[in-house]
């Protein structure tokens, strides 16, 4: 109808099956699982990653005939990236930094607040990435929260140093999190640790 008013809701590359969504309450009832969201994009590693995105926007009926409705997706995970750079007087560094993400959300809601949870811990390591001055890690977790240090989201990194011909393993946990907001993890939002 011309010059009504609609709210329209967009999503790209959900994984959950939306056809029997019927009205707004179906859709904000949706969750999507992905057990996988940690894992990066890479050429070579993980080509195939999509990521779930989502919109809303008004738009109000025109009298042309055909019509765009404009549509800022949003991504539904938050983005960590860790930026290390190591550098311990008269220690080698022995081969590269390997971590592991700990205590990520693997769920989400669709649209609004992310009241969908599900916490998981990767069992296995990744090696982080060589920059020009040290190495990168960057991952994913769905929106989340937490009510103590134990629980929140943690990069746990491993690094090898080599002193007076003996090399020795070294742990370091390092929590993602915004300084501003300590307890939660927010949609579309890239935190960063140097």
């Amino acid at each position: 109808q011309e010059n009504k008013d609609y709210f329209v809701y967009s999503i790209a590359n959900a994984k959950e099956d939306l056809t029997q969504v019927n009205s707004l309450a179906d859709l904000k009832k949706k969750v999507q699982t992905d057990k996988d969201i940690w894992k990066p994009y890479s050429s070579n590693k993980n080509e195939t990653k999509n990521f779930l995105m989502t919109a809303n926007s008004g738009w109000t009926v025109s009298k042309e005939p055909i019509q765009t409705i404009e549509s800022n997706l949003t991504r539904a995970a938050a983005k960590i990236v860790i930026n290390l750079k190591i550098n311990v007087e008269r220690y080698e560094v022995i081969g590269e930094p390997t971590w592991q993400l700990l205590n990520y959300n693997t769920q989400t809601t669709l649209f609004g607040p992310n009241t969908a949870k599900i916490i998981a811990s990767m069992s296995e390591t990744e090696t982080m990435a060589k920059t020009t001055d040290g190495y990168q890690l960057v991952t994913y977790s769905y929106a989340t929260s937490w009510d103590n240090n134990a629980s929140a989201p943690q990069a746990k990194i491993k690094v090898m140093l080599k002193k007076d011909g003996e090399t020795v393993d070294y742990y370091y946990s390092i929590p993602v999190r915004d300084p501003k907001e300590t307890k939660s993890l927010e949609r579309n939002y890239v935190y960063t640790a140097n």
